[in-house]
């Protein structure tokens, strides 16, 4: 976790728990200040109408207000409403309470049904808000991504027009067949984080906003969205009184791999400076290759 030391500064100290603390490391890698200027004008119609056609018509809706995303894909009056709306939420840097419920349904996978662990949660957020999350999702990539701050060579999961998946496997095997080849030492480890969506502290998340830079009104409005969001969870055919997520990003938010990957980016900076990336396992012209000792690290972060 994180908690911010003065004013717009950078924080220099994360927190674990309410009474311990440490610093950053000197090593950490600082980024410039930004060189393009966030647009902190209200989300254009155009804008919140791209969202509504982005959203998936079989969608289902949530339980908490029952409202379907297909009244917004065929009445252009009530998409101009909700451009208002969205608007408004902009210019406050909050967005409404009822927006910060979502209802959570069990799915069951396999093992003993008295195991809630046996269980997936999905969890339905409300239509309005996943309109206004893609928005504000939309805003903060344009800005991160005009200031150079998102390294995509290593995390590759969750980025626009990226196939992760495909491309770190493709790397792997092209890697393994050449070393099999030139008979060098490769080294593969796998780290598979458990509930990684689930875990991830939310003032680390704060921490990640003031690290990047982002304006004022992106660390306002995920305050307005994290400082009081619940969820009801169906058990039995009834719903539990609201649960408050005081961990983890929220799930069904549009906004949500966005930042989580602003969390694991600041990593990524660091993974990419030459003392790092000289670790790696290189291939290609020798004459072009890095000296390297004979059994090096392989450096592929994949999701």
């Amino acid at each position: 976790m994180a908690t911010l030391t003065s004013g717009s500064e950078l924080f220099n100290t994360f927190r674990i728990h309410k009474l311990k603390y440490f610093n950053i490391p000197k090593w950490f890698t600082s980024l410039a200040p930004p060189s393009a200027a966030v647009n902190n004008a209200c989300p254009t119609y155009s804008e919140v109408a791209a969202a509504v056609r982005r959203c998936r018509p079989g969608a289902s809706a949530c339980p908490m207000d029952q409202i379907s995303i297909i009244i917004f894909k065929h009445c252009p009056i009530l998409r101009t409403l909700l451009h208002h709306i969205i608007s408004e939420c902009w210019r406050l840097h909050a967005v409404p309470q009822c927006w910060r419920r979502g209802a959570t349904i069990l799915i069951y996978k396999k093992g003993d049904t008295n195991d809630p662990a046996s269980f997936r949660p999905i969890t339905l957020q409300p239509v309005m808000y996943k309109i206004f999350s893609t928005v504000y999702a939309n805003a903060m990539y344009k800005f991160m991504s005009e200031n150079n701050y998102l390294d995509r060579k290593i995390q590759k999961g969750f980025w626009k027009g990226t196939d992760g998946v495909t491309e770190h496997a493709e790397a792997l095997v092209h890697m393994m067949g050449d070393a099999k080849r030139r008979q060098r030492s490769i080294i593969v480890t796998l780290l598979d984080l458990r509930n990684a969506f689930g875990s991830i502290h939310h003032n680390l998340i704060k921490f990640s906003l003031f690290y990047h830079h982002a304006p004022q009104i992106f660390i306002d409005l995920f305050n307005s969205v994290y400082s009081n969001s619940y969820i009801t969870v169906a058990v039995n055919e009834k719903w539990t009184q609201p649960i408050r997520v005081e961990r983890g990003v929220l799930q069904g938010d549009p906004s949500s791999p966005l930042l989580f990957n602003l969390c694991f980016n600041s990593l990524m900076l660091i993974m990419n400076q030459p003392q790092y990336t000289k670790l790696g396992y290189a291939w290609g012209p020798t004459s072009a290759r890095p000296r390297q000792r004979p059994c090096s690290n392989l450096r592929t972060t994949q999701r």
